[in-house]
């Protein structure tokens, strides 16, 4: 892939990514029009009744599934999956290897919740505004069954409930998460029977123009196999690293089940590949390079500006509570978000308190990430509880304008000092289905 400069803001003003309507109206014009080659059939129906398909093409021995929507505010995934079925459907020599199963939404009800702000050009003040993610434990991704003692759960969703039996069906030997990042640069995380590939991920994106994240990691206690990727985690794992900080119950306090690459380990070993691709770049997040700035007091600072936001947050949330009824859909996120945060506050600070390897300079990227982006992510949960507001109708009206007022005072401050730029979603989707074709047909 040629080495290419991504655009500057602004780059376009079509939609972002396409309405969930729209997209299946693509993907069964698309089916219809390849009789024989494509299979298009539902798999289950989402908790609000809406059909769950799936897409079944090729007839090669190697066992490919692929998922869009597993987080319902990440988009990429189902224009990935439109992009990907035209590609195999051009290239049988792609297409011949392997079967493909490819789910374009495996969460519509959310997706749907999401449309406001990724059916318009990318905007991170509009994603701030109309962004809705639910707990983990509402997540399809996040909800699968998990029998371990140390983690017990019993209570998949019922999209999540689907998903089990088409895997279960299909038992794959390569499985694509199709998630995206926000904000930032690009990584990766591959299961341990993908270990192998971790070298090689990073220069696809690199290539293409992409920066590799080097800022603060999602998961810190991830091990790290190459430059941006990263295994992926077990659950013991996850309560292991909280444990150390102080978290008395791990799985209590994430509310959630096991994610969908451990649970096809009872198919034997496949191969878990999930690229995190950035909507939006953040100039010097690739700087690994020293800072002036100790990476003790960057973080010390981060968190007690987190501990500021958060208390402003609390004091609307408890005004708003009385207005957010049992059937109010940000209730449980919004609920779970004022009980866990200074829980992951404390565990912060006794990191900070016990790590020794946080004594030295942080790099351009880690103090970038962790003092300029992360005042990006502190404000959204005052978006969802506007929405959460608004949707409780006019009671809340008086309330739910002075939050917006609040929002968009944070916005206003906050994005203009913030050195980001959309990535155009076709250059993100043709990057990761040229990845899935290289790593599906290995």
């Amino acid at each position: 892939m040629p080495n290419q400069q991504l655009p500057a803001a602004g780059w376009g003003t079509g939609p972002a990514f396409p309405a969930i309507d729209d997209l299946f109206a693509q993907l069964h014009l698309l089916a219809q029009s390849h009789p024989g080659r494509v299979t298009l059939f539902p798999y289950g129906q989402s908790q609000a009744g809406e059909p769950l398909y799936a897409l079944r093409v090729g007839n090669g021995p190697r066992r490919i599934l692929a998922y869009a929507f597993p987080q319902p505010d990440e988009p990429l995934g189902g224009l990935v999956i439109l992009r990907l079925l035209e590609r195999l459907l051009a290239d049988e020599a792609l297409a011949r290897p392997a079967t493909w199963t490819l789910l374009p939404c495996v969460d519509p009800d959310g997706a749907r919740r999401n449309e406001p702000w990724f059916t318009q050009p990318l905007d991170l003040a509009a994603y701030a505004r109309g962004h809705f993610r639910p707990t983990e434990g509402e997540q399809v991704e996040w909800s699968f069954p998990s029998a371990d003692p140390f983690w017990p759960w019993d209570r998949p969703r019922v999209e999540t409930r689907a998903l089990q039996a088409l895997l279960d069906e299909v038992r794959p030997q390569v499985l694509f998460p199709l998630h995206n990042a926000l904000i930032g640069g690009a990584y990766a995380f591959v299961s341990e029977e993908a270990a192998a590939l971790a070298a090689g991920l990073p220069a696809h994106w690199e290539a293409a123009g992409l920066p590799t994240h080097r800022g603060e990691p999602e998961l810190p206690f991830a091990r790290e196999l190459a430059a941006g990727v990263y295994r992926l985690p077990t659950l013991r794992e996850m309560g292991a690293a909280l444990a150390s900080q102080g978290v008395a119950d791990p799985p209590g306090l994430l509310g959630c089940g096991a994610p969908a690459f451990l649970y096809v380990r009872r198919y034997g070993e496949v191969r878990t590949v999930v690229l995190e691709l950035p909507l939006f770049t953040v100039a010097g997040i690739a700087d690994t390079s020293p800072s002036v700035l100790p990476y003790s007091q960057v973080l010390r600072v981060a968190l007690a500006d987190s501990r500021r936001s958060f208390a402003a947050w609390s004091t609307f949330h408890r005004r708003a509570f009385p207005f957010l009824k049992e059937d109010n859909p940000y209730r449980t996120v919004l609920t779970t978000h004022r009980y866990s945060t200074p829980y992951f506050h404390q565990a912060t600070a006794n990191w900070l308190e016990t790590d020794a390897s946080l004594d030295r300079l942080a790099t351009v990227a880690e103090a970038l990430d962790a003092l300029e982006v992360a005042r990006y992510w502190r404000l959204l949960p005052l978006g969802l509880l506007h929405q959460a507001l608004v949707a409780a109708g006019r009671p809340a009206a008086a309330l739910a304008a002075e939050v917006a007022a609040r929002l968009e005072e944070d916005l206003a401050a906050v994005l203009p000092a913030l050195p980001a730029r959309p990535v155009p979603p076709q250059t993100l989707a043709d990057i990761v289905v040229g990845m899935m074709g290289q790593v599906g047909t290995m």
